[in-house]
């Protein structure tokens, strides 16, 4: 079956099973998060911004989902998710390509769960099966530049199409996932079937009363831009995590190494601006990247103070053609401060400095003050 009957049967289906639930009147919920504030940066670099909040310029980005579940047999259910990531500042989605960023049907049971569709990776903080909330890797709760570990780890840059993906249920005790994904359209039509953007991952754990920890294996087929540029080496990479609640302060570090990264977090600016697009494109092996990210959170009352302190370690192992430093690194720190006014709406305020040199210089992310305030409310 071709990929865009697929994705008809997939739409289909979905359709099919959304009007079933309606009409058995199965459970269906609407809820979602609306952030607004302002954000203002100081790059190194560049001109100082202040502005509206936009696209991952708060903690959350606002963000409406619609998921319909409904019982089957036993303990068994059958279901669907959509939802959409917003950009408030200029009422846009966040996606331009897709009415809902992510997209996926669901079975499972008390024990597990399994998925189709477009679902995030593991290595981020959005749902279903963030593995980075499942062991409170990033205790801000927020995806601020300098301060989430989504910066310099292995991220997909978007939810990935085609993806299928298994998690095993349950608050405490050990825990096992796996998702792959065989690219997206475009890709296929472009470069054909072994040369489009495949991402498998496989993440474990346990989650414990005050102790939780883990491990995320990523592997990655990277694109080809150009038919004629040399394969590049597939990506791997491994994070180590762990987190401990001392009570009431709870705190976690998480390693990451990774081997022939062609980017550094989800941002593209790998090519852009540290090694340029000759030597990216020549190349065969991309980055060394080591990096440790620590963070912690401390509530009283209606306060939640929270802290982030990151490094990050990184080579050019590629073709080293007009480029004029081959390794870099990054120290960057920040805090999120958080007051409920209730128990959905929340005010926040942040701020963070990232520092990075030699290849890390001219990215903005990388070398700049960062400070946001305003409010959050989630339905």
């Amino acid at each position: 079956m071709s990929l865009s009957r697929l994705s008809l049967a997939v739409a289909a289906a979905a359709i099919s099973l959304t009007a079933a639930a309606a009409a058995s009147a199965a459970e269906v919920q609407i809820s979602g998060i609306i952030a607004e504030g302002f954000y203002y940066t100081n790059p190194a670099h560049g001109d100082d911004a202040f502005k509206m909040a936009g696209y991952k310029e708060t903690p959350w980005d606002s963000a409406l989902n619609m998921k319909g579940t409904e019982k089957l047999w036993n303990d068994w259910y059958v279901g669907f998710h959509v939802g959409s990531t917003i950009a408030l500042d200029t009422g846009s989605l966040a996606n331009q390509d897709h009415l809902f960023g992510s997209s996926r049907l669901f079975i499972g049971n008390n024990d597990i769960e399994f998925s189709f569709g477009r679902i995030a990776n593991f290595s981020c903080a959005t749902q279903p099966y963030s593995v980075y909330m499942r062991l409170r890797a990033n205790l801000t709760n927020a995806s601020f530049t300098g301060i989430a570990p989504a910066n310099v780890t292995f991220n997909a840059p978007e939810n990935l199409d085609n993806a299928i993906a298994f998690s095993t249920k349950g608050d405490k005790g050990f825990f096992l996932q796996g998702l792959y994904s065989n690219g997206t359209e475009t890709q296929e039509k472009n470069y054909g079937w072994s040369d489009r953007n495949i991402v498998a991952q496989l993440a474990g754990g346990w989650t414990g009363e005050k102790l939780r920890f883990g491990t995320i294996l990523s592997w990655e087929k990277p694109d080809r831009l150009t038919s004629d540029a040399p394969e590049k080496h597939d990506t791997f990479g491994t994070h180590l995590i762990a987190s401990y609640n001392f009570g009431p302060v709870v705190s976690a570090v998480t390693y990451y190494h990774g081997e022939n990264d062609w980017r550094i977090g989800a941002a593209p600016d790998l090519r852009n601006q540290m090694v340029g697009g000759v030597a990216y494109n020549k190349s065969t092996k991309g980055l060394r990247s080591d990096a440790v990210v620590i963070t912690a959170a401390y509530p009283v009352g209606r306060h939640t103070f929270t802290g982030a302190l990151t490094y990050g370690k990184f080579e050019w192992q590629g073709n080293k053609e007009r480029v004029p430093d081959t390794e870099g690194s990054v120290i960057s720190g920040g805090s999120v401060y958080y007051y409920a006014l209730s128990k959905r709406t929340r005010l926040y305020l942040a701020a963070s400095y990232a520092d990075g040199d030699k290849l890390l210089s001219k990215p903005a992310r990388f070398n700049q003050f960062m400070g946001a305030a305003g409010m959050m409310h989630n339905f």
